[in-house]
């Protein structure tokens, strides 16, 4: 927290942050997981150099976490658009009015 950084590099880091959480989140929800995680490598051929291996798990792992960053995007920009944040905190504060009232 006492880290200084430069502007720009807080605005990435700010608008990278969320949006590398949602593909850890996308990526371990159980339908994606079994679907796409784990079947993500099959059907590969075994013949391969270790060179091409590693190019293609850099290559697939790249893919996966491009389309996860990329859903996760739209997602965020729906939510601004729709304003839930302005909604969630209008409904946060009316339930802290009810419950003091207890």
């Amino acid at each position: 927290m006492q880290i200084n950084y430069n502007k720009y590099l807080a605005k990435i880091i700010c608008f990278f942050g969320p949006l590398i959480f949602g593909i850890y989140l996308i990526h371990f929800n159980n339908f994606v997981d079994k679907e796409y995680v784990r079947n993500f490598f099959h059907n590969q051929p075994k013949d391969l150099s270790l060179n091409s291996v590693l190019w293609l798990i850099l290559g697939k792992t790249f893919k996966l976490c491009m389309a996860c960053l990329i859903i996760n995007f739209f997602r965020h920009l729906l939510f601004t658009i729709l304003r839930f944040k302005k909604i969630f905190l209008y409904m946060e504060n009316k339930l802290k009015e009810i419950l003091n009232k207890f």
